[in-house]
């Protein structure tokens, strides 16, 4: 049996830890990475895509990316959190949208996990379906 925390209902929809780039994990902070090589990264159960996230900025931010290849395997429990997962990250890398409204829809879509919290608009939900039907 899964260990329960009150509150937090069936799914983790946050982890409990600050976002870091997994490279680092690895390779130690600050070391230079070699232009050819594959990173791979697999995570258990991070409950959302924060380090993800840290990664990829990191790595376009920092000259020691190069061409060197990310891949990230993530494994859940629930299906739900994988969907949220794809979902967030679809969302974050979608740079046809301007900055400002790519970041108030990942902020929404992060926010609607909430029984009572904000929800998606109509526009970003219309977007979000469109955008599924058009790589099926």
């Amino acid at each position: 049996m899964a260990l329960q925390l009150p509150g937090t209902g069936p799914h983790r929809f946050w982890g409990f830890s600050p976002a870091y780039d997994v490279r680092d994990a690895a390779c130690g902070a600050g070391a230079p990475a070699d232009a050819d090589a594959k990173h791979v990264s697999f995570l258990i159960c991070p409950a959302d895509v924060r380090h993800v996230l840290q990664t990829l900025a990191n790595a376009r931010a920092s000259e020691r990316s190069g061409a060197c290849e990310l891949s990230f395997h993530v494994y859940e429990e629930h299906p739900e959190q994988l969907a949220r997962h794809l979902l967030l990250l679809s969302v974050a890398l979608d740079f046809e949208l301007p900055r400002r409204e790519r970041a108030e829809m990942f902020l929404e879509v992060r926010r609607a996990r909430r029984p009572r919290g904000a929800r998606v608009r109509a526009s970003h939900a219309a977007r979000a379906r469109a955008r599924a039907s058009v790589r099926r």
